[in-house]
């Protein structure tokens, strides 16, 4: 069968485009597989990441806090324990909703709606009593314990408390204790226990 011009340059043009695609194909084989490892590389690397940070100096602690998304130094622990027991240790029966809310926003969430009933009884009980608690940090105020390769910490925080019941009944100075536990999740820092001994 003879072929005219024509037929042939048509027939080479496909066997052109044949190449071609196969080349493309070869090329974006390559990309598919270049990218396929690089994000096996992140979500190895991505977990060791971790950020210095310099505290400034109207920061009660001292030092560099060190903070990934699975772990933390222990002065980040201790700064936030500090902060939450300066923010909810001294209440009154007026604010103590605003209080045990930011306390609920710190918190890891199954821990607190584990935990919601004697939240709202502790709340109910210091609105019915009016009562009112300031607190004080001792000198050698906090202790930490870290655990699960820094990922977790318990911050215990010692000082004085004093009372008012019934804006009458007055309970002087008395030690105390706040134990907080926090954990690193996805690199941000959570309340996963909460107790006290001022009572």
């Amino acid at each position: 069968m003879k072929t005219n011009k024509e037929d042939l340059s048509w027939l080479d043009r496909l066997d052109e485009m044949v190449a071609e695609n196969s080349r493309l194909s070869l090329f974006l084989l390559m990309q598919f597989a270049t990218i396929f490892l690089l994000i096996i590389g992140y979500m190895k690397v991505v977990d060791k990441v971790q950020v210095k940070i310099e505290l400034p100096s109207i920061i009660k602690e001292e030092g560099t806090i060190i903070v990934g998304k699975e772990f933390s130094s222990e002065t980040y622990f201790r700064m936030w324990g500090r902060e939450d027991v300066e923010i909810i240790s001294t209440f009154n029966h007026k604010d103590i909703k605003d209080k045990l809310i930011y306390l609920r926003n710190r918190m890891y969430p199954p821990f607190y709606y584990k935990n919601e009933k004697l939240f709202k009884q502790y709340e109910e009980q210091i609105s019915k009593d009016l009562i009112t608690q300031k607190f004080n940090f001792a000198k050698e105020d906090m202790k930490i314990e870290l655990f699960s390769d820094r990922k977790e910490a318990m911050v215990s925080i010692d000082g004085f408390y004093s009372k008012t019941i019934d804006e009458d009944t007055i309970i002087e100075a008395q030690k105390c204790q706040y134990l907080l536990g926090y954990m690193i999740k996805g690199g941000h820092i959570y309340v996963s226990s909460f107790k006290t001994t001022c009572k």
